[in-house]
């Protein structure tokens, strides 16, 4: 097993991962904005310095691992084309100076643009692009893929994920700790927000704020069993990927702390997780916290100067008991039977709203806490832009 880990700006955590000697593979990240733009919107990330990137680039090649750019926003509005100039310039600018190894891409052209200007650089496909099928695969391929990491709606579709790994030849990664919803309808609005909000040329009149993320925590407060249906992978459950012949996890979020990451890289490291698996989800804020009461927000309450400061209002802590699932043998439904959740209804299925019965538990006067809050808060912003 080899791990693909965020830089989160905190050159401490880099220093931690070579202390420990994890299996690193590579590590990601970027600057706060780019003419290309990323995965993550400006508010989220930490806007770090440009030496401090430098820094973090010399580290991971002292892990002995490759970093990772990400140039990875959806939509580009055709900037691929208007500044070409400009984006070559940039990306030659980080290969000599900076010393990357690696750029993250989800706009197809924009990676067969690169690939004919910095032919030796390795280019990773983004998750972003939604890459769920060896078609797919096959003509990211043919435009000059590396690396390809799988779109996480196919992770328990074993059939698919045996067929794409034994017809292809690029490297694939797969995306651990991600806990958002299965198949979820905001995904691709919601990327491309995030991706233009982290371009240079972003109109920053236009104000930003993550409705769609909203949406996703509100929908796991109204219904534990989203949770369970998230295709997330388990420390635990690793060796089924393994034996099908996936090798690298990545894990993330770069929007996370030092301690958050460690905690869930030494779970993947050690292959087990004792207690809430919600703790190593990046939906979720539960490690280090014995308990959460979110407050009913009030109008008062909302005037505030930023967005970051009523985090707290929308503070779910699931429970989501990892060693129950691992006695139930939670994957195996999936490697045995061969099952597609695509090309079947939940409603016909119930296995994971059965699973969640037994292995999820949320306090109902915080989760209805929540769906207020973030119904007041939308009410709120979504005036707020409109101004």
């Amino acid at each position: 097993m080899y791990l693909s880990l965020p830089y989160n700006g905190d050159l401490e955590f880099l220093k931690t991962v070579k202390d420990r000697k994890y299996p690193v593979k590579t590590v990601y990240g970027k600057r706060f904005q780019d003419v290309i733009g990323g995965g993550r919107a400006r508010y989220d990330i930490a806007n770090y310095s440009d030496d401090n990137l430098k820094q973090a680039i010399e580290l991971t090649h002292e892990i002995g691992a490759e970093f990772n750019y990400l140039f990875n926003a959806p939509c580009s509005a055709n900037i691929e084309e208007k500044k070409q100039k400009e984006i070559i310039e940039q990306v030659k600018n980080l290969i000599e100076e900076y010393k990357i190894d690696m750029m993250t891409i989800a706009n197809p052209k924009l990676l067969k643009i690169l690939k004919e200007n910095f032919p030796n650089l390795k280019f990773s496909v983004s998750i972003i692009s939604k890459v769920d099928s060896l078609e797919k695969v096959l003509e990211y391929e043919k435009v000059g893929a590396t690396e390809i990491t799988l779109d996480y709606n196919i992770y328990r579709n074993f059939n698919e994920l045996k067929r794409i790994i034994k017809n292809s030849s690029v490297n694939f990664q797969l995306l651990a700790n991600d806990g958002y919803l299965f198949n979820c309808p905001w995904a691709t609005y919601h990327f491309q927000l995030e991706g233009h909000d982290s371009q240079d040329n972003y109109n920053g009149s236009l104000k930003y704020f993550s409705y769609c993320r909203f949406n996703c925590k509100q929908k796991s407060a109204q219904d534990p069993y989203e949770l369970i249906r998230g295709m997330w992978i388990r420390p635990e459950d690793i060796h089924y990927y393994e034996e099908l012949g996936f090798q690298k996890f990545k894990i993330i979020d770069r929007l996370k702390e030092t301690n958050w990451l460690l905690n869930a890289v030494e779970a993947y490291v050690n292959r087990q997780y004792k207690g809430n698996l919600s703790d190593i989800l990046c939906s979720f804020d539960t490690f280090e916290k014995e308990s959460v009461k979110t407050p009913q927000i009030t109008q008062n309450d909302m005037k505030v100067n930023t967005i970051q400061n009523l985090r707290h209002y929308w503070d779910l802590k699931p429970y989501i008991d990892n060693e129950k699932l691992t006695k139930l043998n939670f994957l195996d439904f999936f490697v045995k039977n061969k099952i597609d959740c695509r090309n079947k209804k939940c409603s016909d299925c119930m296995y994971c709203k059965n699973i969640a019965d037994v292995t999820v538990q949320v306090d109902n006067d915080n989760a209805n806490n929540v769906i207020y809050n973030l119904d007041s808060i939308k009410e709120k912003i979504i005036d707020t832009v409109k101004e």
